[in-house]
């Protein structure tokens, strides 16, 4: 009965009822979509950094640091024995990295050198044209699209690379760029020079000597041997976890100004028509209903604005989500500008899981606000709210 009658009183209340679940459904579509977005770009980040630079995880040998460039002078070590036979099967793939200058068209560029294994299929970059034949003394390079273009160089120009032996000595080489590769991740692109893996060890006089080993993606991964550091997925994506928390961290204090306002909208309309309906409260009390139920009967009218924004906001946001979520966001502008590996096409990431806690974490609020204003009602008395609601 009371269900039938709060629905009764909220139809009858027209205007104020359509403004007041208009302001609800709006604040949460808008939640429901900045959610989605930080969640679709995490993902993106994730998936891209999966492909295109960590694959199934990595070996790194110990004192590497990625940040540290100074660290390359001694973190590289020969790969196990033991693991050879995953070297063969094209399960593992040894990766050198080295400290360099560039001088393309007479610049002087500091770069990181890699030598890569063209044949590798660990990550989703082709490095196949790195074994392109060439006269003696000149090496094949590939260089990242963005690289690539801010040092004016295109396919086939050469450049100068200089090098630092093991023993201290310096030693240069004629690159001819090969291809130019896209990459969305900003660390496979912006100042590395790629090159055969062999070449690189060579030039350096560092035979069999590796920076860091990459697993193949559904490989089993063998027990660390000294000196290297199993790095799983999970660790060398704890960064990209951080900077999408710090994303939502901005997102949630507009989204819960949006709530705060929608809640307030909420308390002074009960408020409001507590004291309009005193007559009514009356009335009701007078025929037998007791003050605990009339409570009851004024947080339930609160509490179905919350219940029929959230089917609206999945009535009107199921389609245009998925709309949204199929043909994706474009940002004008790819992330790699910032530093960020993210594409110029965002796909938000709509979710069951991300729908239910919106909605878990907004409907307690929306029944402690209904029934603030109508505990009042406890301390009424029904001749004084007849008496009230006469004036």
């Amino acid at each position: 009965m009371l269900f039938k009658l709060a629905l009764r009183n909220l139809l009858a209340g027209k205007t104020r009822t359509i403004l007041t679940l208009l302001v609800f459904t709006l604040t949460l579509l808008v939640t429901l979509f900045l959610r989605s977005l930080y969640d679709g770009m995490e993902a993106q980040m994730t998936t891209l950094r999966l492909q295109e630079e960590i694959a199934g995880g990595q070996y790194w040998t110990q004192g590497f640091d990625p940040f540290d460039p100074f660290s390359l002078e001694e973190a590289q070590a020969t790969t196990p024995a033991p693991w050879h036979p995953l070297l063969q099967q094209g399960k593992l793939y040894e990766l050198l990295i080295q400290n360099g200058t560039a001088y393309p068209k007479g610049r002087l560029k500091n770069v990181q050198v890699r030598g890569v294994n063209p044949q590798q299929t660990a990550i989703t970059l082709n490095f196949t044209p790195l074994q392109a034949k060439l006269p003696p003394g000149v090496t094949p390079t590939m260089l990242g699209a963005r690289a690539a273009q801010a040092w004016g160089l295109k396919v086939g120009d050469h450049f100068t690379l200089r090098l630092r032996s093991q023993t201290g000595s310096f030693t240069a080489l004629e690159l001819v760029l090969t291809r130019r590769f896209h990459s969305s991740v900003p660390q496979m692109d912006l100042n590395q020079v790629w090159l055969p893996l062999k070449d690189l060890r060579q030039a350096v006089g560092r035979p069999g000597q590796a920076t860091l080993l990459m697993l193949k993606k559904g490989a089993v991964a063998p027990p660390a041997l000294a000196p290297w550091v199993w790095m799983s997925p999970d660790q060398l994506l704890e960064d990209t976890r951080q900077l999408a928390e710090s994303k939502r961290g901005g997102g949630l204090v507009l989204y819960s100004l949006l709530f705060f306002l929608s809640l307030l909208a909420l308390f002074d309309s009960q408020a409001l028509a507590i004291f309009r309906r005193k007559q009514e409260i009356g009335t009701l009390m007078a025929l037998g209903l007791t003050q605990q139920r009339v409570t009851w009967l004024f947080t339930l009218e609160g509490c179905l604005y919350g219940l029929f924004a959230c089917g609206f906001s999945l009535l009107i946001g199921l389609p245009l989500f998925a709309y949204v979520a199929a043909t994706g966001l474009d940002l004008g502008i790819s992330g790699e500008t910032y530093g960020i590996p993210l594409q110029q096409v965002l796909y938000p990431l709509f979710t069951v899981r991300m729908v239910l806690e919106t909605y878990a974490s907004v409907l307690p609020l929306v029944f402690l606000v209904s029934y603030w204003p109508a505990a009042q009602i406890s301390r009424l008395k029904p001749a004084e709210a007849l008496r009230e609601g006469m004036r």
